[in-house]
């Protein structure tokens, strides 16, 4: 199942929308990518940090 601005994790209802929106785009690349080696839940974990670190990188330009 794939997810969207509307229907998504109740793990990312918290987020800030632009960490939301970038967590929905990683977590459904992983699950089109196939990555089986993580439950579907661990996979929505993994996306939201990897979103908020993504954020934190685009809206601070020294981190990079």
């Amino acid at each position: 199942m794939l997810y969207s601005e509307t229907r998504y994790p109740d793990a990312m209802i918290q987020l800030p929308e632009d960490v939301r929106r970038t967590a929905i785009e990683i977590t459904n690349d992983m699950l089109l990518d196939g990555d089986v080696r993580h439950h579907k839940d661990l996979i929505v974990l993994i996306a939201i940090q990897k979103a908020k670190q993504q954020v934190k990188e685009k809206s601070d330009p020294k981190l990079n």
